[in-house]
């Protein structure tokens, strides 16, 4: 397995962390709307989906790098 996806998979973990700490332990103060109406619950997983996917996507270009340096190494 490429380290791509291995570090979008690492990534989109820290993601999930990340998400529910500031859900349930609010570090960051009250990031989140209640969950009244379509429009706070599409916010709410909007933010949710978007912490993950960016740092899945961090995670992936890191591992890109990697890969491209021990392509370029061997």
């Amino acid at each position: 397995m490429s380290k791509k996806i291995l570090w979008a998979r690492n990534g989109a973990l820290i993601g999930i962390v990340v998400v529910l700490s500031d859900y349930f332990l609010q570090w960051r103060g009250q990031s989140y709307l209640a969950w009244t109406d379509a429009k706070a619950d599409a916010n709410n997983i909007g933010q949710m989906i978007g912490t993950i996917g960016f740092a899945a996507i961090i995670g992936f270009v890191v591992g890109a790098f990697s890969d491209y340096k021990n392509k370029k190494a061997a």
